[in-house]
């Protein structure tokens, strides 16, 4: 029973220390623009407007809010959170192996796949990405606990782990706005797991003739419906602060404006005003400055009534219209774009533009990036094949079967957070690009643990079923 918990404290403390080796001598930590929005935000108050429906989601100004908006402190925080969250995940993952060996490869795997540059260079970032690619492995962790213990009808308080499942995934959707749509994802990936229960269930008491009637479980309902509230409330919230008017804004300026046809477009189906002053800004974000040195963000939406039924457009019809625009009337053109985009983002184990300057860097993190966060020069093809590897390995392999449904998950999420990412704004994709790329790695990993357990598992069959016919034919 002790090495149950030594082992896993061990790797904690191993990769806490990596973490810290991995910033020697790295300087202060890194600053950006951005930066400002979420220190200002954690100066309000904690239950005021500007806290809770400000600019940016709260979690990470609560974060900066805790450790009193000092950089160090960030940094700090933020590296300790994420051993933290990615080691429950590497506990949460070998719990669902069978296999000691496999358990550690795969406890170790996801504890190297945390210190590869791409994830682990944010922890030294004052941005919104390390907080967001911790809480996604501290809930994907309690999404493994919680549906292993309602799946588990003799475990004693099982509805007790919907608690921190549903506090991990409200906190990982407060992070950054498109990661509801992630979680909607779920709910639509969790929508058919209890839909199947259900009938399975329902069937079973169809046949149930002289054996006891099995009962309709509740849990997998109860899930949904807590994930429902959680998706609906930060979709409310982050609609009343209004936080998609800049992102509307840059992708009528980068997209709309910057295409005469597409314009010409808008302007005779979705009736955008013809608006000189406003089209002056085309090819711009809607937080830059203009030429003048006006925020063109306190020109545009507060005080120019030069372009005030632009203002009036985009706040009653504009999201209606890039709704139908990219869903109705141009699917197979969005979609193919959204592709090109991640395709091109994948093709590279880091962002473009570097965030982190340096930040995580060191010649073990770079050699450990090369195989734990590699390059995929043919996107779809692995992803078709690690869909089609996850989907076999779900019903042939029952004992691995939920962590190979979390892999397939992650690697089919890929391609619709991707879609939201790229479409969402234009401003920093590539860098809000970067969650699609972990989890199809991620994924990736989850399903070679699978197959790792299986082979291991298959091996020592043979091996003992070889013994018995050596150990039968000597006697």
């Amino acid at each position: 029973m002790a090495i149950r918990y030594f082992v896993p404290a061990v790797l904690f403390l191993a990769f806490l220390v990596a973490e810290k080796l991995s910033f020697h001598e790295t300087g202060t930590p890194r600053r950006f623009p951005d930066s400002n929005v979420y220190l200002a935000s954690a100066a309000e108050p904690l239950l005021s407007r500007g806290f809770l429906l400000g600019p940016r989601p709260p979690a990470t100004a609560l974060l900066y809010k805790l450790v009193n908006r000092e950089e160090s402190r960030i940094a700090a925080a933020q590296s300790l959170l994420s051993v933290v969250c990615w080691s429950c995940l590497a506990v949460a993952v070998a719990g669902e192996l069978r296999s000691g060996a496999a358990k550690l490869a795969a406890a170790v795997a996801i504890g190297l796949f945390s210190l590869s540059v791409p994830v682990n260079q944010w922890d030294y970032v004052s941005l919104s990405e390390s907080l967001s690619f911790s809480l996604l492995a501290l809930t994907l962790a309690a999404t493994l606990a919680m549906t292993r213990r309602l799946g588990d009808e003799s475990g004693e308080r099982r509805w007790l782990w919907l608690l921190p499942w549903a506090a991990a995934c409200l906190a990982f959707a407060q992070t950054r706005d498109s990661n509801i749509y992630l979680l909607a994802t779920l709910w639509a990936a969790g929508t058919l797991w209890a839909a199947g229960t259900f009938w399975l269930a329902i069937d079973a008491r169809r046949r149930a003739v002289r054996r006891e009637t099995p009962r309709i479980r509740h849990g997998p309902l109860l899930a949904l419906l807590l994930l429902t509230a959680i998706v609906a409330a930060s979709h409310w919230a982050s609609q009343a602060a209004g936080r998609w008017a800049d992102p509307l804004t840059n992708v009528v300026l980068g997209r709309v404006l910057t295409r005469p046809a597409v314009h010409r477009e808008w302007v005779e189906r979705y009736g955008l005003p013809r608006n000189p002053v406003f089209e002056r800004y085309r090819g711009k974000y809607a937080f830059k400055r203009s030429r003048i040195g006006v925020p063109i963000r306190e020109r545009f939406w507060r005080h120019d009534p030069k372009v005030e039924e632009v203002r009036i457009w985009l706040s009653d019809r504009g999201r209606k219209a890039y709704a139908r625009y990219l869903l109705w009337d141009h699917p197979l053109t969005s979609l193919r774009t959204s592709h090109r985009a991640l395709s091109g983002h994948v093709n590279s184990s880091t962002a473009r533009k570097q965030y982190g300057r340096d930040a995580g860097k060191t010649p073990w993190t770079e050699a450990l990036t090369r195989w734990s966060y590699p390059v995929i020069r043919r996107p779809t093809a692995v992803a078709a094949a690690l869909l089609l590897a996850g989907a076999a390995a779900a019903i042939l392999a029952p004992a691995g079967r939920r962590l190979a449904l979390a892999g397939l998950f992650l690697v089919a999420s890929a391609w619709p957070q991707a879609f939201v990412t790229f479409h969402g704004d234009t401003c920093n994709v590539d860098r809000h690009m970067q969650t699609c790329g972990l989890a199809l790695r991620l994924g990736a990993l989850l399903m070679g643990a699978v197959v790792l357990d299986q082979v291991v598992a298959w091996t020592r069959r043979r091996s003992v079923r070889n013994s018995t016919v050596s150990h039968t034919l000597n006697e």
